[in-house]
């Protein structure tokens, strides 16, 4: 009876092995048949559509399928396979069996409940598709990093490939973090995330590749040594906060505290320890203004820590502008700032890790002629959150088609914009760079941007001397400029760092405001009058960028020297002394002007379709020359505009320009 039951037993299980087979086989050539045909009348391989998508130009609405590379093609592509196969009964019996005699509890179920995450992802929680979205950034590749951004591959295609999928990093950060507000523990808590042993650290220093390397988050608190300048006592450093949620939680999810821990309103800035004369100059007029906002320097650290406090301990006392100096140096990767964050990249910094909530961003030779409470007022910062003046309009410097092409790949997939969210600023900006409805003097300063940018390629579009900034609200967009401004490729396409203050917020699917009057030239006034037309024709030459509101001078940009470079007068001679020898005769003579205080009669700004701002040799060849002509009454001919100023407001500026000018420390 025994051998008898052992005999069925057998052949039962003999048939049953073979049942499994060939139901394994019968699956297997479905699954390729649906492969072919997935294959043939399936998406374009990754590398045509890439190109493909780049012929297409901003001017169309029509998003671009997402690379290869990127992991939320990767999602979608998954998706549409795990449908195929839950509806393949083959492969349900298959998964079924196999479960039950390799793996009870997994294979079947696991497809299914990722199915289902993937076609009910709007009603997923935000936390479940952030742990699955970041899961599938490593497993798409292990060993992925922001930090390839700023290394030169030579070869177009991937340097195009790793703005590409920052960009959409960052998107995915801000999805989760910035807007979510998800505390990254809790998503990086996956039984994935555990058995790969990564940390959210790992991924907050991916992502952000600018920070600290190699930290104990337990014993060490990320934050930056700030000194207040003010302070009577020798010790001028400000005691390190603590946190009730101790230094781990803080360090792991530090860029959402410092969001949060931003505080009233202030003036930010950041300089050389060379430029400190300049530094001096702009507080004098700030004092003048009646400033009582304080004011944050802030440095990558370094031998500058010193002397800056050196240099300004003594001056704060004979000023009433109260000074803070942040140094960013115990927060930073000291081996990536030193290579990477220079120059213009120094702005990010001050931006970024400055205290305040609300800040107006100064270059140190930049001049208000406001108070600078006035700009917090103005309209597009109180809609927006942030406030970019424009730049002049020079017609004839072009960024490259290579560019716009590199851009096109920085917009948000329409994979991206299944699974996040749609970018409704690029979107809105797309419809009106096609609506022919509207000439460009009725645009938006948003609009003119974007198409002068993307359409016409011109290279000058913003002036960042002062940018008015609400942190809390544009934390997005700071931190998406900060690594585009990094970015080796995009250091190619823009002019330092002017235009990426509105592409980062562009990019970041975050709103952003610019004045829609270009600057203007602003000092001494000259004319010509035209008896037979009735007609003058002004002229300003001078090195000072101004911007105004109507009739009111609100900033300008380079200082309030004729010319603002050191020792030009004998350079300009020895580069060409015919020239300057019958203008000037003679060294001296052109010294003594370049180092005068510039005279401020009226700011013109001109038609750049009738009269081209002219770039002219004096001061290096710093100065341009503006034009507009004017009727009887002087209303300008043209689109130009001429502002004359009076009094009391002519006396003011003029006052300002002799502060600006009598204020050098020796």
């Amino acid at each position: 009876m025994c051998r008898i039951h052992f005999r069925v037993k057998r052949v039962l299980s003999t048939k049953f092995i073979i049942l499994l087979c060939g139901f394994l086989v019968l699956y297997l050539i479905t699954n390729r048949r649906n492969s072919l045909s997935s294959q043939a009348g399936g998406p374009i391989p990754s590398d045509l559509k890439y190109k493909s998508d780049k012929t297409s130009t901003f001017q169309k609405i029509g998003y671009r399928s997402a690379d290869s590379e990127s992991p939320l093609h990767d999602i979608l592509q998954r998706r549409e396979r795990l449908r195929r196969q839950l509806k393949n009964p083959f492969f349900r019996a298959y998964s079924f069996i196999r479960g039950l005699l390799v793996n009870p509890g997994s294979g079947r179920e696991n497809r299914e409940e990722e199915f289902e995450l993937l076609t009910n992802w709007n009603n997923t929680t935000l936390l479940t598709q952030c742990s699955y979205l970041i899961e599938n950034i490593y497993q798409n590749n292990p060993s992925w990093t922001n930090e390839e951004i700023v290394k030169f591959h030579n070869n177009d295609n991937v340097d195009d490939l790793m703005m590409s999928l920052m960009g959409e990093r960052v998107r995915i950060y801000n999805y989760c973090f910035t807007h979510g507000n998800l505390n990254t523990l809790d998503v990086l808590k996956t039984k994935y995330f555990k058995k790969q042993g990564i940390d959210p650290w790992d991924y907050q220093s991916r992502t952000f590749p600018f920070f600290k390397e190699n930290i104990d988050p337990e014993n060490y608190l990320l934050w930056p040594n700030i000194y207040d300048l003010s302070l009577e006592s020798e010790n001028k450093l400000l005691p390190k906060p603590s946190f009730k949620t101790g230094n781990r939680q803080f360090n792991l999810n530090f860029l959402q505290y410092w969001k949060m821990l931003g505080k009233g309103r202030g003036i930010v800035t950041t300089l050389p320890i060379g430029d400190i004369k300049l530094f001096y100059k702009q507080l004098k007029v700030l004092d003048y203004l009646n400033n009582t906002l304080p004011i944050q320097i802030v440095t990558t650290g370094g031998a500058s820590v010193e002397l800056f406090i050196e240099e300004l301990k003594s001056y704060s006392k004979s000023t009433h502008q109260k000074i803070l100096l942040i140094d960013t140096s115990p927060m930073l990767n000291t081996s990536f700032a030193s290579l990477y964050i220079r120059f213009f990249s120094n702005k990010w910094i001050s931006i970024l890790f400055n205290t305040f909530e609300e800040m107006i961003f100064m270059d140190v030779d930049v001049v208000p002629f406001v108070n600078p409470n006035e700009f917090f007022e103005i309209d597009g910062y109180k809609e927006t959150g942030i406030f970019m003046y424009k730049d002049r309009a020079l017609l004839n410097e072009h960024t490259f088609q290579y560019c716009i092409d590199t851009f096109r790949g920085l917009e948000p997939s329409m994979q991206e914009n299944e699974l996040l969210s749609k970018n409704h600023v690029l979107d809105r900006l797309l419809r009106g760079s096609s609506d022919k409805s509207k000439s460009a003097k009725d645009q938006t300063g948003q609009q003119q941007t974007f198409n002068s940018f993307f359409i016409d390629q011109k290279l000058h579009h913003v002036d960042s001397g002062l940018v008015v900034i609400d942190k809390k609200r544009k934390f997005d967009g700071i931190l998406m400029s900060f690594l585009l401004n990094i970015d080796w490729k995009t250091q190619r396409c823009v002019y330092g760092d002017k235009e990426v203050f509105w592409l980062g917020h562009l990019f970041a699917g975050s709103d952003y405001a610019i004045d829609a009057t270009y600057a203007g030239l602003l000092g001494p006034i000259g004319k010509d009058d035209d008896e037979a037309t009735s007609s003058t024709r002004y002229h300003i030459c001078s090195a000072q960028i101004s911007h105004n509101d109507g009739e009111r001078l609100m900033w300008a940009n380079g200082g309030l020297k004729t010319c603002k470079l050191d020792n030009a007068a004998e350079a300009d001679f020895d580069a060409n002394p015919d020239y300057f020898s019958s203008r000037y005769n003679d060294k001296e003579t052109l010294e003594q002007m370049y180092s005068s205080a510039l005279g401020i009669d009226a700011m013109i700004i001109p038609d750049p379709e009738v009269d081209p701002w002219l770039q002219i040799q004096e001061c290096q060849n710093y100065m341009y020359c503006a034009f507009v002509t004017t009727d009887v009454n002087d209303s300008p001919l043209d689109a130009g505009s001429l502002v004359k100023f009076k009094s009391p407001s002519l006396i003011s500026y003029n006052k300002i320009s002799n502060l600006w000018n009598d204020a050098v420390i020796s």
